[in-house]
């Protein structure tokens, strides 16, 4: 989010800064708000995966505002249970293969593959360095 905005105004002012400070002002915004993050629950889906089920019961009572025993509690997180074995049984049978092979992949990867290269060999890269207001050269 920071970028989106910071990357299209920076060129318009320095702010009374040099212009390479304007590439620290990202940087401030996440080193005030990393200390909001430490009291963040875990995703209850997350915790079901990793095999942390009683932590998973908790955050998803906690989410709900409901008690860990209640009935709703209880069978929406049979429903987690049952999807993350679903999805851990579909994914048994995937290997590196499936990644460049799989159905409709292959195109994708092409398509990645062909922006990267454009973007390195026309230069895109290098215009938005110094767009960010650093010296090259």
């Amino acid at each position: 989010m920071e970028n989106s905005i910071w990357f299209p105004t920076s060129p318009c002012g320095d702010y009374g800064f040099r212009t390479t400070h304007n590439q620290g002002e990202p940087s401030i915004t996440a080193a005030v708000s990393y200390p909001s993050n430490s009291d963040f629950q875990e995703s209850p889906r997350w915790l079901a995966s990793v095999g942390r089920n009683s932590e998973a019961i908790e955050n998803l009572a906690f989410f709900r505002k409901d008690s860990i025993n209640s009935e709703a509690i209880i069978r929406e997180m049979a429903e987690i249970e049952a999807a993350v074995s679903e999805e851990r049984e579909a994914r048994l049978s995937l290997g590196l293969k499936e990644v460049f092979f799989g159905k409709g992949n292959f195109i994708r990867f092409v398509i990645a593959f062909v922006i990267f290269f454009l973007q390195q060999w026309t230069g895109q890269n290098s215009v938005k360095y110094v767009r960010a207001g650093t010296q090259m050269f």
